[in-house]
């Protein structure tokens, strides 16, 4: 099943060009990073302290900036295995469905991370070496999951016409 969107310049197509942009810039901070980290660590026995957190950081950027643009694009795993049983409205109705549970399950884990920030913002929790604020991550996740559950609901409206795969 492939899915043809308008190529309008909207909204959530800027926010997606950016938030693909940022998570290229959070890639090749995390690249400079572990280069740095392995040659000072090999050829001046001196690591770049507080590696491990910002790598992870990172890394969690990287894959929180990923999803809108996954949501909009549909590009995330479907396993079509009644395609060639099921009529054109049924398939429709799948890809809506997708996109409401999608939609569902980020508005979800955006509760529980707000949660967990407010827990992390009223501790004062920080990460051990580098005393980075858990709260302002948190922060940028829960954010991050908003802006996903979001581009699911425009993923509704950018579905134009439904390209059927034989079987």
């Amino acid at each position: 099943m492939k899915i043809q969107v308008d190529n309008e310049n909207s909204i959530l197509d800027r926010v997606e060009s950016v938030c693909v942009n940022m998570a290229c810039l959070a890639l090749i901070v995390l690249v400079a990073l572990t280069v740095c980290d392995v040659l000072g660590r090999n050829f001046m026995n001196s690591p770049v302290p507080g590696t491990t957190e910002l790598s992870e950081i990172c890394l969690a950027v990287v894959v929180f900036l990923g999803f809108p643009g996954l949501a909009l694009r549909k590009a995330h795993i479907m396993v079509d295995l009644l395609d060639c049983l099921t009529s054109e409205r049924w398939k429709r109705g799948q890809v809506m469905l997708g996109a409401v549970l999608g939609f569902l399950a980020f508005t979800g884990l955006a509760y529980s991370m707000t949660d967990l920030l407010l827990q992390a913002y009223y501790s004062d929790d920080v990460t051990l070496q580098l005393q980075i604020p858990l709260a302002a991550v948190l922060f940028v996740l829960s954010v991050l999951c908003v802006m996903t559950a979001i581009s699911f609901l425009g993923s509704l409206r950018r579905v134009k016409d439904q390209e059927v795969s034989s079987c």
